[in-house]
């Protein structure tokens, strides 16, 4: 590649809107200079670059919505909060740029960022996730190999990140249904129910637990609080154990003990077969937990463990 000249000064040019620079070993006070040059730019790619720093004035980007920084060596997420002071950013790239943490110092950060990429980074955090939630307008995440997607299995950290992130519709690639979102969310209750209980005597344990899960104070304003005895029953289960569901179509109701890998698929055609059916049925899943909740298992793809069914819940059958 050759140089770069020198005398930005001399060059302007107002109509480009879409700039692509990937692969040239340029630094961000580069990049700053070509913002100068192509002042009304709306999408800007600087893939695997040299960048490492994300010092922004204000007012240089005024038109930038779309910005794509992957395999640059950023490392910190203080550098990335400097892109703050591009008012219009709605879509950032920041894929394998070394990544170990999220925060934000301030929650009003980035309000109109709509789509945001952070895989193959070295996030090994929750909370890292659930600050994420501070971003009013994200609606759309990638995020795909960092290490705390190890701490659980692939399912279940797809329902903690649904459950953290309130106002996400898209999870890396894949439109979030309103039951997936209600199910994630109501798993999150259970799972870290007895923890919560645990704390409300304790004025600093509570809120370590509040930072530590950032919207469980909204979920039990949403679904109510959890029953210690009921939590504390849930636990002691086994998961690999076959779990006892009660099956209910109008008056009617059959018990099946049934393995936790059972897919949505075979629970639907064992119902039409329970009850003599002539055509498909639709299954809804109701807690024993909160029985005013009903989650329609309509993914036939999914397991019956996924949904985090226990012992003595039921499963309504309807046409």
């Amino acid at each position: 590649m050759g140089e770069m000249p020198t005398n930005y000064g001399y060059y302007r040019f107002p109509k480009l809107k879409s700039l692509i620079c990937g692969t040239m070993r340029l630094d961000w006070d580069t990049v700053l200079e070509l913002g100068r040059v192509y002042p009304f730019v709306d999408e800007l790619r600087a893939p695997l670059n040299g960048i490492t720093t994300l010092d922004t004035p204000e007012g240089l980007f005024p038109n930038l919505a779309v910005l794509d920084l992957e395999g640059n060596p950023i490392g910190g997420w203080e550098e990335v909060c400097k892109l703050a002071a591009i008012p219009r950013l709605e879509h950032l790239n920041v894929e394998n740029t070394g990544i170990t943490r999220i925060y934000f110092q301030k929650s009003n950060m980035f309000p109109n960022l709509k789509k945001l990429v952070i895989s193959c980074n070295r996030i090994g955090d929750w909370e890292s996730i659930g600050e994420l939630d501070k971003l009013q307008c994200l609606e759309d995440l990638r995020f795909l190999k960092n290490p705390i997607l190890e701490s659980e299995t692939y399912a279940t950290c797809i329902q903690l990140i649904i459950a953290r992130i309130g106002n996400l519709q898209v999870l890396n690639g894949a439109v979030l249904r309103s039951d997936e979102r209600k199910g994630a969310e109501y798993d999150y209750i259970k799972k870290y129910g007895l923890e919560w209980l645990s704390v409300q005597s304790d004025a600093e344990r509570k809120l370590q637990f509040t930072r530590q899960h950032n919207r469980y104070e909204t979920l039990i304003e949403k679904y109510g609080t959890p029953d210690e005895s009921e939590l504390a029953a849930k636990q002691t289960v086994i998961k690999v154990s076959l779990i006892e569901v009660l099956f209910v179509h109008n008056e009617k109701s059959r018990t099946k003990k049934l393995p936790p890998t059972i897919l949505v698929q075979k629970l639907i055609m064992l119902a039409q077969k329970l009850f003599a059916l002539s055509s498909r049925p639709t299954l809804k899943y109701v807690s024993g937990l909160a029985s005013e909740i009903e989650i329609e298992l309509n993914d036939e793809g999914k397991e019956l463990g996924f949904y985090s069914v226990q012992d003595g819940d039921k499963i309504i059958v309807t046409l």
